[in-house]
């Protein structure tokens, strides 16, 4: 009987990356940043094993190193783009994440059968999704009617 491995997935985020290009300057910004980070990581082994005080300075010293290089990453993700690649699970990119809300008052006046059931003090966004999913109201038609409403937000994804 032989025994499959399972390898996990890497993330795509190409629906919600904002100015998803792949440019080189992300790319090679993210090679630094992982270089360190792989020098911390094997910098960590070797004070967890003798824990002498230089490299805890040492540690400290990259650890502000990496945050630097973190931060002017995310200017350049700005300035030039976001970038990921999936074969080898790099991000480097900055994801918008939207938040919808529903004015129960258009809807009442667009959709007055339909807001019955949804309403009751806001609406019910679960029920309106289950409406949308039936096929009874149209996503598209409920951000244009001025029904729902996008909040838009960004994080930051760097791996």
């Amino acid at each position: 009987m032989t025994q499959e491995t399972k390898t996990k997935k890497n993330t795509d985020y190409s629906a919600s990356a904002v100015n998803l290009c792949n440019p080189v300057v992300i790319q090679e910004a993210h090679e630094v940043l992982r270089g360190i980070q792989q020098k911390k990581l094997d910098l960590q082994d070797r004070i967890n094993a003798c824990i002498p005080n230089e490299l805890k300075v040492e540690l400290a010293n990259l650890e502000k190193e990496e945050l630097s290089h973190i931060n002017e990453l995310k200017w350049q993700i700005d300035q030039f783009g976001s970038y990921q690649d999936l074969m080898a699970g790099f991000y480097a990119l900055k994801q918008r994440k939207v938040s919808l809300s529903y004015d129960p008052n258009v809807l009442r006046i667009k959709h007055p059968k339909e807001a019955e059931l949804v309403i009751t003090e806001v609406v019910d966004s679960k029920k309106l999704d289950g409406l949308v999913k039936a096929g009874l109201l149209d996503k598209g038609s409920l951000i244009t009617e001025g029904i729902t409403k996008e909040t838009e937000s960004y994080a930051y994804i760097i791996k």
